[in-house]
């Protein structure tokens, strides 16, 4: 693989890792670098915070900002810190505080989640803010890495080969590859490759035939712009596709399928698939328990861009959401009786172009976050965090 497409499957793996991260306190606020937050607190009463540090931080910085009254500052990473149980601590008589980590302190800076607690001397109102300063340079070292030098634009973790190890699927601009685990690496050279080239851009694991093995879904352009189910035969793909979304390319229309998402939609015990289109509208293809049925049983109502999909239960009604990343506003479809609304319950205020959504109880309130990665007027990268 190419290294300077390692941006936006390393940058979603930290995304992951984040949500991932041990929880906080249900009672804790998440401060998001670069948005502040304003407080009130009547003398005696505390209230709790945390922050989530990703692998490449080598500083944190936690300040507040008195504007009535005086606050004392404790940071502790993992537990909650209390004003006699702390790792760092500011509590001057009166003035703004201050607590700077990095990797020299005692204890060192690391990832994770990282807690703080304001406590109020007095009455007071102050504005809290935690800045993390990153390490730009790609936060790894490469312990493997493929014979082949592709462009690889999406990449798939499972267990293909049904051996207990976690195997790597590579969706690339030739062809894709599968390279099976060797403990510490994977296979040096492709344990199977797809029987056409073309330029995939989002690949997918699940079980979708229902015989205890993962089956592979790849989306993209090949030549014209297709979706393919290949199903898996004792721990090898087949060589030629089982379905595709033939209904996205009858005219030969570049509709360009830019991510895919597996999981029960509407709560028959078969994976059913959804598929992020940038000029056609996005579907929902329901599983039949062996592969996929013809016509989509799902579209939104109006065109969107999207390139990237994430699934989670966000209204807590026990079946799946759709969150949608797309260039302009972000959506989040509601699941109604098994299939997806025709309308957004929810546009997020900021625009640009998303390339990577997760979802996650980042809080640990019991609702899911989303975590978004974009790029906005072609300026770095962003994450954004939004509570359900």
């Amino acid at each position: 693989m190419r290294a300077e497409r390692w941006a936006s499957s390393a940058v979603l793996a930290l995304l992951l890792a984040l949500l991932t991260a041990a929880p906080a306190a249900a009672d804790s606020t998440l401060l998001v670098p670069g948005h502040p937050v304003r407080d009130a607190l009547r003398a005696g009463e505390s209230r709790r915070y945390h922050i989530l540090t990703p692998l490449n931080a080598t500083a944190l910085v936690v300040e507040t900002f008195d504007a009535m009254g005086d606050v004392d500052l404790y940071v502790r990473k993992d537990a909650i810190p209390t004003d006699v149980d702390y790792d760092f601590a500011s509590a001057l008589p009166s003035g703004d505080e201050l607590v700077t980590v990095s990797l020299l302190s005692s204890p060192p800076l690391a990832q994770g989640t990282w807690n703080v607690l304001v406590l109020a001397r007095s009455n007071a109102r102050y504005e809290i803010a935690a800045t993390t300063v990153l390490d730009e340079t790609p936060p790894y070292t490469a312990s493997w890495s493929s014979a082949e030098s592709d462009l690889t634009n999406s990449v798939a973790l499972g267990d293909v080969d049904g051996d207990g190890h976690i195997d790597l699927v590579c969706g690339n601009e030739e062809q894709d590859h599968v390279y099976l685990s060797e403990g510490a690496g994977f296979s040096n050279t492709p344990h199977w490759s797809s029987p056409t080239s073309g330029v995939t851009k989002a690949a997918a694991l699940s079980d979708v035939d229902g015989d205890g093995d993962l089956d592979l879904v790849l989306a993209g352009d090949n030549p014209y712009l297709v979706v393919y189910l290949y199903r898996n035969d004792e721990g090898m793909f087949a060589a030629s596709p089982a379905w595709s979304a033939t209904d996205l390319w009858p005219t030969k229309a570049r509709n360009y399928p830019r991510s895919v998402a597996l999981g029960d939609v509407n709560g028959d015990g078969n994976p059913d698939l959804v598929v992020g289109n940038r000029r056609f509208p996005d579907r929902l293809y329901l599983g039949d328990g062996n592969t996929f049925q013809t016509n989509p049983s799902w579209s939104p109502a109006l065109l969107t861009q999207t390139y990237a999909i994430a699934m989670g239960d966000v209204d807590g009604d026990g079946d799946l959401d759709m969150v949608c990343g797309n260039d302009g506003p972000n959506q989040l479809f509601l699941n109604e009786r098994g299939l997806f609304a025709s309308a957004p319950a929810w546009l997020s205020g900021e625009t640009g172009w998303t390339w990577a959504v997760a979802l996650g109880d980042v809080d640990g309130d019991g609702d899911l976050e989303l975590a978004r990665l974009s790029r906005a007027n072609g300026r770095g990268l962003r994450l954004r965090y939004r509570h359900g």
